[in-house]
């Protein structure tokens, strides 16, 4: 599986789509509900990987919640759809309960606390390049003056050794 996810860790969706193809051709589905979860983790991820706006750099998309938005979240006992035993391998042992609850409890709420925090942190890249082409705006003069300064001393120099 890892020579296929070119040496990556697979993702759910990964195993999603070998486990839940035929013969695992990875395009003919065992069932329609089965295709339209994994059409809904690529709508999902094209969504969340689209690049923030004024930036080149693409977004960080966390695969595992992903899969668990198009999945359809936890049912009642805790469970993904789609990842049977698996899913204590993906999201760690002991996922029923409180630990699968705790980590995607509020998933949509935290979605848009990461987007408003990756628009923060572009704004803050921008604030930090600003600050830097100052600085060396104010390095590039410092330095003019400098030349400007020896250049006169130079002259000073000059004129007393010649008298």
């Amino acid at each position: 599986m890892r020579a296929e996810t070119q040496g990556k860790d697979p993702t759910p969706a990964d195993i999603y789509l070998l486990t839940h193809t035929v013969k695992q051709d990875k395009k003919t589905f065992v069932t329609k509900k089965a295709e339209q979860v994994y059409k809904r983790v690529v709508e999902i991820r094209e969504e969340l990987s689209a690049p923030i706006e004024g930036s080149d750099e693409p977004r960080v998309v966390d695969e595992d919640k992903i899969f668990l938005e198009a999945a359809g979240g936890l049912d009642k006992k805790n469970r993904v759809y789609g990842m049977g035993s698996l899913q204590s391998v993906i999201y760690g042992p002991g996922t029923s309960g409180s630990v699968t609850t705790s980590r995607y409890r509020g998933s949509n709420s935290n979605n848009e606390e990461y987007q408003q925090m990756q628009v923060e942190l572009q704004d803050m890249k921008n604030q930090v390049k600003q600050l830097q082409e100052m600085r060396n705006q104010e390095l590039e003069e410092m330095r003019k003056q400098m030349e400007e300064m020896k250049n006169q001393l130079a002259m000073v120099f000059n004129n007393r050794n010649e008298n």
